[in-house]
């Protein structure tokens, strides 16, 4: 067996070895399983999550020298609350061909004194059905956004407490104004209700 072929013949034997651990591990099968243990633990995720700003980056728009540079943010400020209401589970069909088990939410993001949130819709604005429930993995992760007053992406695992808000600006639309920060913010979370 020539260097080529062995090499071929690890690799193979590795993708199926990830491809067997992910179908017993991601894929719960639909043989008649009883998944109301799965179904209290996303239950469990309900409630609200304050959440605040540990660090931010991004790029800034120098319009004296028509140029895009890194920038670091200040997040003082940087403090939001993520409201979810469980509305059930699904069943959704996995890369491997299987299906897996998601719990789902009606999401709320409001700034931190705000009395009404607006409502995290599915990540894409061009989704065909844009106001259906988000989608969480059995790890505690789901991501939605805003899409008022400026096109926010929110990556949040509330099993880990995490998060990351990117908002994208409009550097792909060609837009080149003062003002304008495509960045990133990463921080914690705590369950408040």
């Amino acid at each position: 067996m020539n260097p080529e072929e062995k090499v071929m013949r690890s690799y193979l034997a590795g993708m199926l070895a990830v491809g067997i651990f992910l179908a017993f591990t991601v894929a719960p099968s639909d043989a008649g399983e009883d998944h109301s243990s799965l179904d209290s633990e996303f239950n469990k995720l309900a409630g609200a999550y304050l959440c605040m700003g540990e660090a931010a980056g991004g790029v800034r728009y120098e319009p004296a020298t028509r140029t895009w540079s890194g920038a670091v943010f200040n997040v003082e400020e940087d403090r939001f609350v993520v409201e979810l209401k469980y509305e059930g589970e699904t069943k959704v069909d996995n890369i491997l061909g299987g299906r897996h088990l998601v719990g789902e939410f009606d999401v709320k993001i409001k700034k931190f004194g705000e009395v009404s949130g607006e409502p995290c819709l599915p990540e894409s604005p061009v989704d065909s059905d844009f106001f259906k429930p988000i989608r969480m993995n059995f790890f505690g992760k789901l991501r939605c956004s805003l899409v008022s007053p400026h096109y926010t992406i929110y990556d949040l695992n509330l099993e880990s407490l995490r998060y990351m808000e990117i908002y994208t600006g409009d550097f792909t639309d060609g837009k080149d104004k003062e003002g304008e920060t495509p960045n990133m913010t990463v921080g914690k979370c705590t369950k408040i209700d």
